[in-house]
């Protein structure tokens, strides 16, 4: 399964990457980064223009108490890729 994000910001303070691209997701690994991607074949595409796409961020401050415990603890046991756009 392939999934296309089109048009957004990128944002990866890791690798220092901040400008305004696509991001192609090929079986839940990013396979490619870059400007105008045609990807080939059964594609999903995200209009992301106008949004921030970014590797996961993490609330460092949170209170994770019974019954969200159990909810953090069923989601940390099925790996699966999440693509979070958010709104500028």
């Amino acid at each position: 399964m392939k999934i296309l994000i089109k048009g957004g910001r990128v944002v990866d303070p890791k690798n220092d990457f901040d400008k305004v691209a696509d991001v192609l997701v090929d079986n839940g690994v990013i396979s490619e980064i870059g400007e105008n991607i045609n990807a080939d074949g059964d594609v999903t595409v995200i209009d992301a223009e106008g949004k921030i796409v970014s590797p996961g961020l993490v609330d460092m401050h949170s209170h994770l108490r019974d019954p969200v415990q159990e909810v953090l603890q069923w989601a940390v046991s099925h790996q699966s890729l999440v693509c979070r756009i958010q709104s500028l």
